[in-house]
């Protein structure tokens, strides 16, 4: 709308200035003399080279506008990249989180079972019969919350090749306009 209503205006300006056919240039001592006029086709020349100027800079605008957006683009994509790392991360720590419980519930079920067996504590001890049966179900859902867990860091690690090469290509497109805008 604004590039619109300037080449509006540079044209309605360049052709106030040529006179109508017809009409003289207005003289008197109030109004100051313009140079004088060459033929119409020197005004005309005057208008195509001032529009060659208009079209020059709205390219140049086009152009940094094109760059920006492709910057912007290879940003977002970064950031995208950053977090997919930021979120496999996590799910790691979680998966190694779980790991480390699932050796201490084997370890307390391991010392339990062996005090059972060498005889220090009995089976008919009801607290130790619920301890094992606390213990199993305890084992049980952290191996199912492993098991979950390695599933989405599978997914993480496809997503994070997704954006790692997502912004790979946002960067050779960017590289390659700033190629092409540095040899004009």
């Amino acid at each position: 709308m604004t590039l619109r209503f300037t080449v509006v205006v540079l044209l309605i300006c360049g052709l106030q200035s040529v006179p109508a056919r017809g009409q003289s240039q207005p003289s008197g001592p109030s109004v100051p003399s313009p140079e004088p006029v060459g033929g119409i086709g020197e005004q005309l020349q005057k208008i195509h080279h001032s529009l060659e100027e208009i079209r020059v800079l709205l390219a140049q605008q086009v152009e940094g506008q094109t760059l920006d957006l492709l910057f912007k683009r290879a940003e977002l994509a970064s950031q995208k990249r950053q977090a997919a790392t930021r979120d496999l991360q996590s799910a790691q720590n979680q998966k190694q989180g779980l790991t480390d419980r699932l050796d201490q519930l084997d370890q307390s079920a391991e010392f339990t079972k062996r005090d059972l067996e060498s005889g220090t504590q009995t089976v008919d001890d009801g607290r130790v019969q619920l301890f094992l049966e606390n213990l199993e179900r305890d084992l049980d859902k952290t191996r199912e919350r492993l098991r979950e867990t390695e599933i989405e860091i599978g997914r993480l690690q496809g997503e994070l090749t997704a954006r790692e090469r997502e912004q790979r290509e946002w960067e050779e497109i960017l590289d390659r306009r700033l190629a092409i805008s540095g040899s004009t």
